[in-house]
């Protein structure tokens, strides 16, 4: 009886049941992986607007490259002790209900018919209150123009400068 039961410890798993693929990697960031299910949720709410295959594939790539930059100022900013609370989230979430002057369920219902899960939607938020914290750390306000417009615009570029400078500094792959 004994040796039975031993036996039964060196069965494979693989014997137990057929594998199942869950998903696939998109790409990688360093030893950071961006899933295909991660960049389908991200392209979603446009994908429904693009008309043909190659567009479908044009967005899902842009997705993953939003993926990629998303991750690469998240993990900088984190590396920074940079951090957003929930508490901040839900004070966001609410803030872009009440401009838009609908309620936390409105906002819900609104954010789902665009194709967003409400989850996901709190998770961009997150992520924007991050990246707004990252900037404020990284980029100097010495320089920066009075005018909005081009500030927004100065902005993006110290941004994307910075961003250039993590991608030199990382591996990645982004896969077909």
């Amino acid at each position: 009886m004994r040796h039975a039961l031993l036996g039964l410890l060196f069965v494979p798993l693989s014997a137990l049941a057929d594998p199942v693929l869950v998903d696939r990697i998109a790409a990688t960031i360093d030893l950071h992986v961006i899933t295909r299910a991660a960049v389908e949720a991200r392209a979603r709410p446009r994908l429904a607007d693009a008309k043909t295959p190659e567009a479908k594939q044009q967005l899902r790539l842009e997705a993953t490259e939003q993926l990629i930059d998303e991750w690469l100022i998240s993990d900088d900013a984190m590396k920074q002790g940079l951090r957003v609370s929930d508490e901040e989230v839900d004070s966001a979430f609410r803030e872009v209900g009440k401009q838009n002057g609908l309620t936390e369920a409105q906002l819900s219902a609104e954010v789902r018919k665009q194709g967003y899960e409400v989850a996901g939607y709190r998770e961009l938020l997150r992520y924007q209150l991050l990246e707004l914290r990252w900037l404020m750390l990284k980029v100097p306000r010495d320089g920066e123009p009075a005018d909005p417009r081009e500030r927004a615009e100065w902005t993006a570029k110290q941004k994307q400068r910075l961003v250039q400078e993590l991608r030199a500094r990382s591996v990645i792959e982004v896969r077909p």
